[in-house]
């Protein structure tokens, strides 16, 4: 299995099997018109598992695994648990649970595509669907960011860790602000030379000139990206008709 290493951030190039980017954006819409219409909590697990089964056959394991033990956490605070605790502020819980777990496929969806998509490929995708450039430019540094921050803020970390400051939990805690000021002083600093850095090689790339972009990404539906579709489309066909 290929991948590409940005500082201590993996991007999966191959799973077990490989999708156009174009039908990864179509999933993210199915995605958001699904979660905005059903309302069983029967429903939702059911297309949380059929994005997790995605996820696992793209070779994002680890992430895969984490997101279902989320959802059954979510879930058992949603269903269970007030079902044992009769108590207002339980079922107040449970609510906010039932609201994380409207949010978690779109999170799912963008671990898919910041882990499997190269910026190229999407910039790609996102031309041969005509999408005007004042969206793609931004839409793609966005993605490119991403990472990076979580490569910044380990790397704060590990830089605060070695003058014997804990940016945890429990420091956070006893002395919020300070922490907070060591977490975001740093992380603001590096995010300036970052956008620097992004906006040189945005130059470089000429992306600002006004002519047609070549790819070297050569992208066509191949017939793993049409049974893609077909999944999609009866496990969303399937979600809202048991719902």
């Amino acid at each position: 299995m290929d991948n590409v290493m940005i500082g201590n951030f993996q991007r999966q190039k191959s799973g077990w099997i490989t999708f156009d980017p174009r039908i990864k954006l179509f999933h993210v819409v199915v995605t958001g018109i699904i979660f905005f219409n059903i309302e069983s909590w029967k429903s939702m697990f059911g297309y949380i598992l059929s994005m997790i089964l995605v996820m696992m056959a793209l070779g994002v394991i680890g992430p895969a695994v984490k997101y279902m033990l989320l959802s059954l956490g979510l879930l058992f605070c949603y269903v269970v648990l007030p079902n044992i605790i009769d108590s207002q502020v339980i079922g107040s819980i449970g609510t906010l649970m039932f609201i994380l777990v409207r949010f978690m496929p779109f999170c799912m969806m963008g671990t898919i595509i910041i882990r499997t998509v190269d910026v190229t490929e999407l910039i790609g995708a996102l031309n041969k669907l005509r999408f005007p450039r004042v969206l793609i430019v931004p839409f793609a540094v966005t993605v490119r960011f991403i990472p990076t921050i979580f490569i910044e803020l380990k790397i704060i970390r590990d830089s605060m860790a070695i003058r014997n400051i804990q940016l945890s939990f429990y420091g956070f805690i006893r002395k919020p602000f300070r922490t907070i000021e060591y977490l975001l002083v740093p992380l603001l600093s590096r995010s300036g030379k970052i956008a620097e850095e992004l906006a040189a090689s945005a130059m470089t790339r000429a992306i600002d000139y006004p002519c047609k972009k070549t790819n070297v990404n050569k992208l066509y539906l191949r017939f793993i990206d049409y049974f893609y579709i077909l999944y999609i489309i009866i496990t969303g066909g399937m979600v809202i008709i048991w719902d």
